[in-house]
C-alpha cells in the first residue's frame, strides 16, 4: 500500500473514533446521559416518598382522631374547654441586658 493510502485509512480511523467517544451521539454523551437519567430517577423517588407520606397524613387526618387533634394543638394552639396554656418566656428574652 502506498503512503497516501495508509494515511487516509488513519485519517478515517480517527474521525470513526471522534465519533464513537466525543461525538453527539458518542459514549461520553450516552455516559453524561445515563448520570442525569440515574439522578431523576433518585429525585423522583425521594418525592414520591414525600408524596406518599403526604398523602397518608391526608388520610390521617381525613378520618380525624388523634392526628387531627394532634395537628389542632401543635400548629394552632387549640384547647380543650377545661384547659390552660402556659407560655413561659424563652432563656434568651430573660437575659439581663448588658
Amino acid at each position: 500500500m502506498s503512503l497516501w493510502v495508509r494515511l487516509i485509512l488513519v485519517v478515517l480511523l480517527v474521525l470513526v473514533q471522534y465519533q464513537l467517544w466525543l461525538g453527539r451521539d458518542g459514549l461520553l454523551h450516552r455516559q453524561q446521559l445515563n448520570a442525569r437519567l440515574h439522578e431523576t430517577i433518585q429525585n423522583n423517588e425521594a418525592l414520591a416518598a414525600r408524596n406518599a407520606a403526604a398523602a397518608a397524613e391526608i388520610e390521617e387526618l381525613r378520618r380525624g382522631g388523634e392526628a387531627l387533634e394532634a395537628v389542632a394543638r401543635g400548629a394552632l394552639n387549640y384547647l380543650r374547654p377545661d384547659e390552660v396554656l402556659l407560655t413561659l418566656p424563652s432563656a434568651q428574652t430573660n437575659a439581663p441586658s448588658p
